[in-house]
């Protein structure tokens, strides 16, 4: 498939095709791009830099700004000034603003309104960057571009986070490893982002091999080895469960089994060669060691506080003070527990926002799936970028059976995790959407204006 410019190309091929010219990765030609859009553009991306990354918590002179809240404010306000609106523009946000909907009835009827109100702040800003990732990234360009971008913040952070483990001889160290500052300091927290990078930034790489060269392509491979060696190093059972799940479901997906197969065997063979002796002797200890008692303990007690509280839940951001004062701190074996969130986001889900608040959460997740696969079968229909886009809307799914499978042992309910994939989602499928409608009326019209045959001479 070539991709070689001509100054005679239609218009309607024009667009794509300096598309094709990012996916080469030529910071040049980038940066032209970048030069091109607008203050809206800018600011989702400064943002995202500053959320995720978070230079401000690393480097105290850095420290004295709140640069990812003002970042966002711009972008809401250059959104607006540019004369857009909160379009839904996908009947998944619809499921979304249900969700949205039974949180705010949780709020309403929470037991700790203090709890509920003094975080508002927070689930409600990810809906917003739901609705700005999916009406701001409206095309190809920008959607690589911004793609890129989220993988270069979680590439720097495993690469970190991997060096960090080699440092100290690739051994255990009980807190595991981070990614720095905010969503990423815990190191559980930290393994289910990597959960979320490692099969999109490997599909991703599948996906831009014919555009760059080897040697660019090996680079850019780093990416998933990275993110697999931090997933070991973080000591998060849960991340490397997830880790495993994602490679099984990328194993059942392959055409080539055997290769494969041979090739799941020899990674597990080199991360079990590599994983810390106590690593190992944690999962061989899963579900009779302290963290596991204590966790199943919450589970159990979140299934009774949901039996009590079935339809709105104790209240949004209402687990905490619940639980401190209704359950007591001294197990029957005579284990102390100091009060912890449930460390699964659906049991999360379920306590404090009832049982309408888990389906509706199992929906907006089994939607992200539907989405994806339209979006592949979409991809078949492009003719000039329908591969990158047909392994991207697969990245996205295997990045969900990621976040799905350690979510089961983390609490990232309320991160931006779930948000922020269901926004790169909806944002890729709407502009593969539109990319391939927009070729389907270019040849329609050329169809239209194409000289009639000439009748024969009689």
């Amino acid at each position: 498939m070539a991709f070689a410019g001509n100054a005679r190309m239609p218009q309607s091929l024009d667009a794509p095709v300096r598309a094709a010219h990012l996916f080469r990765l030529r910071p040049g030609e980038i940066w032209r791009f970048l030069l091109t859009q607008k203050a809206s553009f800018w600011f989702l991306n400064i943002y995202m830099f500053f959320e995720y990354i978070r230079p401000q918590e690393l480097r105290d002179y850095l420290d004295f700004f709140p640069f990812a809240q003002t970042a966002f404010i711009l972008t809401v306000v250059a959104f607006v000034f540019e004369g857009k609106w909160f379009g839904l523009r996908n009947t998944t946000s619809w499921w979304l603003l249900g969700f949205t909907a039974i949180v705010i009835f949780s709020i309403l009827n929470a037991l700790d309104q203090t709890q509920a109100t003094k975080n508002l702040n927070v689930f409600f800003v990810w809906v917003l960057l739901y609705f700005l990732i999916i009406n701001i990234v409206v095309t190809e360009r920008q959607f690589f571009v911004f793609l890129l971008a989220f993988l270069m913040y979680h590439f720097y952070m495993s690469f970190g986070a991997m060096r960090q483990w080699a440092s100290f001889g690739f051994g255990f160290r009980s807190w595991g490893l981070a990614g720095g500052g905010g969503w990423f300091a815990n190191s559980g927290d930290f393994g289910v982002g990597l959960c979320i990078f490692f099969p999109i930034s490997l599909y991703f790489v599948l996906a831009i091999r014919p555009y760059v060269s080897k040697g660019k392509f090996y680079f850019w491979a780093a990416m998933p080895v990275t993110a697999f060696l931090a997933i070991l190093g973080s000591s998060s059972r849960g991340a490397v469960l997830g880790a495993v799940a994602v490679g099984l479901w990328m194993l059942l997906r392959t055409r080539y089994r055997i290769k494969g197969t041979a090739l799941a065997i020899a990674v597990l063979a080199i991360g079990f060669y590599i994983l810390p002796a106590e690593q190992k002797a944690r999962f061989t200890e899963a579900g009779t060691d302290a963290t596991s008692v204590s966790r199943l303990t919450y589970w159990k007690n979140g299934w009774s506080i949901a039996a009590e509280y079935p339809v709105h839940g104790i209240g949004y951001f209402g687990w905490l003070p619940y639980y401190h004062e209704h359950y007591p701190r001294l197990r029957e074996d005579g284990y102390v527990m100091s009060p912890e969130l449930p460390h699964n986001i659906f049991i999360l889900a379920v306590a404090e926002l009832g049982y309408p608040g888990l389906v509706m959460l199992v929906a907006v997740m089994g939607m992200t799936f539907v989405v994806n696969y339209r979006t592949r079968k979409l991809a078949w229909k492009d003719p000039t970028s329908g591969r990158f886009h047909f392994l991207i809307a697969r990245g996205l799914d295997g990045s969900l059976i990621g976040l799905i499978v350690s979510g089961f042992f983390d609490t990232v309910l309320w991160y931006p995790f779930i948000w922020v994939q269901l926004g790169l989602t909806v944002a890729h499928h709407e502009v593969v959407r539109a990319k391939v409608a927009a070729a389907v009326r270019a040849a329609r019209s050329a169809h239209a204006v194409a000289p009639a045959p000439a009748l024969p001479v009689r």
